[in-house]
C-alpha cells in the first residue's frame, strides 16, 4: 500500500479498502496520510430521488469529444491549408514575379519561407492545443520573419531610386492577401484553445502574411531592394501587428 493508494481511496470515497489489514498497516506508519483519513470530511448524502435526478441531467449532456489529431497532422494540415490559398491567390494575381527573379535570389527565398513557414506553423498549433510545450518563443519566428526579408531583400536585389514610390498596390493588395487568409485559418481552428490571445492573433497574422508574402512575390516583377524591403516587408509587419492588437483587445473582454 503506497500514499498514492490512500490519496485516491479518501479521494473516492471508498471507506471500506481504508479498513483492510494492508490499509491500516500503512496508516499506522505514514504519519501524513493518517492525518489525511483524520482531517477526512464526509460527503452529504443527496436523497435517493434527487441523486437520480442529478446523475439523469448530468448524463443528458454530456458528449463523446472527438480526440485531436497529433500536433504534426494539425501542423501538415496548416501547411496544405497555406498551399491552397497561395494556389488560389496566385490564379488571380499572376506569376509575373517569379518569371522575373534570378534562380540563385528565387532558391534564397524559397529556402527563406519554408523556414518561417517551419517555424510558425508549429508556433500556432502549440499556441492552440492545451497542454503543448513550446520549442521556441512564439515571438521567435514572427522577428525572424519581419526582419530576415527585408534583411535579405537588401542584400539580393539591386537598389534603383526611381522605383522606390511604386509600392501602393503591392501593400494594398498583399495586406488584402494576408487578412483575408488570416480570416480563413482563424475559421479553421477556432476550436482551438488560446492560452495567450495576443501571441495567438500574432501567430494567425503571422500565418495570413506568409501567404500575403508569398502570392506578392510570386506576382511582383519589381525586384528593386528599396521596394522589396519597405513595401513587401510592411506586408509582414502589419497583418502581425494586426493580430497582436485583436489578440489583446479579445483578451480584455474574454
Amino acid at each position: 500500500m503506497r500514499c498514492e493508494d490512500i490519496d485516491r481511496m479518501l479521494a473516492e470515497g471508498t471507506t471500506t479498502e481504508l479498513d483492510t489489514e494492508e490499509a491500516r498497516t500503512h496508516l499506522s506508519s505514514c504519519a501524513e496520510c493518517r492525518a489525511l483519513r483524520q482531517a477526512e470530511v464526509p460527503s452529504p448524502k443527496l436523497p435517493d430521488k434527487l441523486d437520480a435526478t442529478v446523475r439523469r441531467i448530468v448524463h443528458r449532456d454530456l458528449r463523446p469529444l472527438r480526440p485531436l489529431p497529433s500536433n504534426r497532422v494539425l501542423v501538415a494540415a496548416l501547411a496544405a491549408l497555406l498551399a491552397a490559398l497561395v494556389a488560389g491567390f496566385s490564379l488571380h494575381f499572376g506569376r509575373s514575379g517569379w518569371v522575373a527573379l534570378p534562380a540563385g535570389s528565387a532558391a534564397v527565398l524559397v529556402v527563406f519561407t519554408v523556414l518561417v513557414a517551419g517555424l510558425t506553423l508549429p508556433s500556432l498549433v502549440w499556441s492552440l492545443v492545451p497542454a503543448s510545450a513550446f520549442r521556441w518563443r512564439p515571438a521567435a519566428p514572427l522577428l525572424f520573419f519581419a526582419a530576415g526579408y527585408p534583411l535579405a531583400a537588401a542584400v539580393l536585389f539591386p537598389h534603383e531610386a526611381a522605383r522606390r514610390f511604386a509600392g501602393l498596390p503591392c501593400l494594398a493588395s498583399g495586406v488584402a492577401v494576408a487578412l483575408a487568409s488570416s480570416v480563413v485559418i482563424f475559421v479553421l481552428v477556432r476550436k482551438g484553445y488560446a492560452g495567450s490571445l495576443p501571441s495567438t492573433g500574432a501567430l494567425l497574422g503571422g500565418s495570413g502574411a506568409l501567404v500575403g508574402f508569398v502570392v506578392l512575390q510570386l506576382h511582383c516583377p519589381i525586384l528593386d531592394a528599396w521596394h522589396l524591403s519597405v513595401w513587401h516587408g510592411l506586408i509582414i509587419a502589419i497583418p502581425i501587428a494586426a493580430g497582436l492588437a485583436a489578440g489583446r483587445l479579445f483578451a480584455r473582454i474574454r
